[in-house]
């Protein structure tokens, strides 16, 4: 993921990026979580707390602890606890797979499981750079269903799956299913949209599942 990335970062020409300077060493290992998220698990922020302190013992570094400012960190090898879009990690000062632990992507959906779905429909909306064949080709690997970007297209794609049964909405920001519902009909599927805005830039996965599973009773 992060090849290209001292061409296509060095070009925007970014004060910030240039703070970092390329015959500057780093010196410590930092831990970047992304000011604004929801709540992060204790247990995940743990693991990254263990292997951004096992990296700075390979490295020969030392460990400098977590920060959330989007902009760069001098002297620091940044480990991101998420995969980061161009943006991101222009902001952070990143230029190539030397400054960081971690993959970035061009746009912000490409790092999340919406990638993995179809839209429901070819006139769907869809993010600039959004590409419909990754979906056909990962098909077979993961439970059918589709990803939305509007309220109106996560109706249709809802409506179609729950014709073969029940669903499951999942916000793909989320961690550790916090966000999702499993919705049994129209109705219920109707309620919970309702309260979304006509626009989901985030995107929305709407997966099939079995309701007669007594995991979801």
């Amino acid at each position: 993921m992060a090849e290209n990335l001292d061409k296509n970062l060095a070009e925007t020409g970014s004060e910030r990026s240039d703070q970092r300077s390329e015959l500057q060493s780093p010196s410590l290992v930092a831990i970047f979580l992304p000011a604004g998220r929801a709540a992060f698990p204790d247990h995940e922020l743990q693991q990254h707390e263990k292997i951004a302190r096992r990296l700075a013992s390979l490295k020969g570094l030392e460990y400098g602890g977590i920060y959330s400012a989007p902009e760069p960190l001098i002297s620091a090898y940044v480990m991101p606890t998420e995969t980061l879009d161009r943006e991101m990690a222009e902001a952070l000062g990143i230029r190539s797979e030397d400054d960081f632990f971690g993959g970035v992507v061009p746009s912000n959906f490409a790092a999340t499981k919406a990638i993995t779905h179809p839209l429901v429909s070819t006139n769907a909306i869809a993010p600039e750079g959004w590409c419909t064949l990754f979906p056909q080709l990962v098909g077979d690997s993961v439970l059918a269903g589709f990803t939305t970007f509007s309220r109106k297209d996560a109706l249709r794609a809802g409506t179609v799956l729950l014709r073969q049964g029940g669903l499951r909405l999942k916000p793909v920001k989320a961690r550790g299913g916090v966000g999702q519902a499993v919705i049994r009909d129209q109705a219920e599927l109707e309620r919970k949209l309702v309260s979304l805005d006509e626009d989901i830039p985030a995107g929305l996965v709407l997966g099939s599942v079995d309701i007669q599973d007594s995991h979801f009773a």
